[in-house]
């Protein structure tokens, strides 16, 4: 079924698929942050990553059951920058330093 789905789809071509990501991202923040995900630059992968990383370490509120599915889906974002963003070690190691940033001020 997805093989058939996904032929389907290409099919359609790259301006139909691209107005229907545009048109769902107008109803989906997480739709819209994945249209903003696949059309950034490894420079504003890498800055949002590292702006993302300091905003998590000043979470003030809990995430509740009813919301940990999409702050799930978030992080796997991140993640998917990260993977797509690190080219060579200095990036890599870069992003490995402000990800465990947070970190030291767990005791």
């Amino acid at each position: 079924m997805t093989t058939t789905r996904n032929y389907l789809l290409i099919n359609l071509g790259a301006d139909s698929l691209a107005d229907a990501l545009l048109e769902l991202a107008g109803y989906s923040d997480e739709a819209a942050e994945l249209v903003n995900r696949l059309v950034a630059t490894t420079d504003e992968k890498v800055d949002r990553f590292k702006d993302r990383i300091a905003d998590l370490q000043h979470l003030e509120h809990f995430y509740d059951w009813r919301r940990a599915a999409t702050f799930s889906r978030e992080l796997e974002g991140l993640l998917r920058d990260v993977a797509d963003s690190v080219q060579d070690s200095r990036t890599g190691v870069e992003l490995m330093i402000v990800t465990d940033r947070p970190n030291r001020a767990i005791p």
